[in-house]
C-alpha cells in the first residue's frame, strides 16, 4: 500500500528529530512494505522546498520504496479536478486519482475534506494518517495499483544560479 505525504508534513516525516507518529510512518515506508507516491510539477516544486525530504525520497526511489507518477498525467488531472476542490491542493487529489493511492498524510483540513469526497477521490474511500492512532492504515495490502516502477530519477532541485563546486556527501538518517 502507498501513501501520499502532503507538503505540510514533508519536514515532519523526513527531517530529524521526528515525532513518534512520523517515525512510525517512515519506518513503515522504509522497512514494512509501505511505499511513497509522488509526482506532478506542483508537488515536485513543494518537495524542493524541503531539502531533507528531497534527499530522502531520492534514496527511497533507488530502494524501490517510492514511486513517481508521470508529471503530465498528474498535471492534466489536476487541471480537471481543481474547479471542484475546496482546498488549494488539486495536485494531491490528482495524484491520488492517477495512482489509486488512498492513504494521505496531511494536517490540511480542506485537503482532508477533498480527499474524503467520493466525487473527487472515487472508492475505495480515502483515509488520512495524522498520528500513531492511525497506525492501522499502515498495512501492506498490495502495491498502489496506479503506481509504476520509476522510469526516471528524481532530479536535483533548481536553485537559480549554477555553480561548480565540490559537494559533501551527506548520510540521511532513516
Amino acid at each position: 500500500m502507498c501513501v501520499i505525504v502532503d507538503a505540510n508534513r514533508l519536514s515532519l516525516v523526513f527531517s530529524t528529530p521526528r515525532s513518534r507518529d512520523h517515525a512510525l510512518l517512515l519506518d513503515w515506508i522504509t522497512d514494512k512494505g509501505g511505499a511513497l507516491v509522488y509526482g506532478g510539477t506542483t508537488y515536485l516544486a513543494e518537495l524542493c522546498k524541503v531539502a531533507t525530504a528531497h534527499r530522502m525520497i531520492a534514496q527511497l526511489l533507488k530502494a524501490g520504496r517510492a514511486f513517481r507518477a508521470p508529471d503530465k498525467l498528474v498535471d492534466d488531472e489536476s487541471r480537471i479536478v481543481a474547479p471542484r476542490c475546496t482546498s488549494n491542493d488539486a495536485h494531491i487529489i490528482a495524484l491520488a486519482r492517477v495512482t489509486s493511492t488512498r492513504v494521505l498524510c496531511s494536517d490540511d483540513q480542506a485537503l482532508v475534506a477533498d480527499f474524503k469526497n467520493h466525487e473527487l477521490v472515487p472508492p475505495p474511500k480515502g483515509a488520512v494518517f495524522k498520528d500513531a492512532t492511525h497506525a492501522h492504515l499502515l498495512q501492506h495490502v498490495t502495491a498502489c495499483p496506479g503506481a509504476k516502477a520509476p522510469t526516471q530519477a528524481l532530479r536535483p532541485c533548481a536553485t537559480g544560479k549554477r555553480k561548480t563546486m565540490k559537494r559533501k556527501r551527506v548520510q540521511v538518517e532513516t
